[in-house]
């Protein structure tokens, strides 16, 4: 890494592996002078000048860049859009601030249904993506009742839409009651006892 001189604006930049940064001077009109870093201050050729020269810390601002993958719409997509992996694509970006609800993979998206339109190019954040329900209030359902010595399947109306693992309000067609049953896929619940 080479050293930086605190006498011109932006005094360094740089990147290394995954970080980059750019320098910046404290001070508007320091005096010139040579810097030396800390690890160079033990080497046998500078200790003996150490004993003539005054060594002074001067404080330099920085700027920390991070190369981060982020999921980006492939093409613009309308709101409701259930994502598959043809919709999104991953780049690469230098960035100075990660959003707290930033994507980094293809995975975390697929399946999922857009909450708002978005253009080509735009990041796709965690807050734009809403869970696909596999069970819609009003629909056919299979319901199905398994406790190993016993294994019953019926049908019933969903009154209510859900996610996988959530608990719907189910209505068996056959009593008319209400069952509260666990989702397990598309247009299937569990009966847990």
């Amino acid at each position: 890494m080479q050293p930086c001189s605190i006498t011109s604006r932006p005094t360094c930049h740089g990147r290394r592996g995954l970080y980059a940064w750019t320098s910046y001077p404290k001070r508007r009109n320091p005096p010139r002078r040579n810097v030396i870093s800390h690890s160079e201050l033990n080497t046998p050729e500078i200790k003996p000048l150490l004993a003539i020269w005054s060594v002074r810390t001067e404080s330099v601002r920085t700027r920390i860049e991070v190369l981060r993958d982020i999921v980006i719409a492939a093409r613009a997509l309308p709101a409701g859009t259930v994502l598959t992996d043809s919709d999104v694509r991953t780049i690469q970006k230098w960035v100075r601030r990660i959003h707290p609800q930033s994507l980094t993979s293809l995975d975390t998206t697929s399946g999922k249904r857009l909450t708002i339109q978005i253009a080509s190019g735009t990041e796709i954040l965690a807050t734009m993506l809403k869970d696909t329900p596999l069970v819609r209030k009003g629909k056919m359902v299979r319901m199905v009742f398994d406790n190993g010595l016993v294994h019953i399947v019926t049908v019933g109306l969903s009154e209510e839409d859900g996610i996988a693992g959530n608990i719907v309000r189910v209505k068996n067609i056959t009593s008319n009651k209400i069952i509260y049953a666990r989702v397990l896929s598309d247009s299937l619940v569990g009966i847990e006892f």
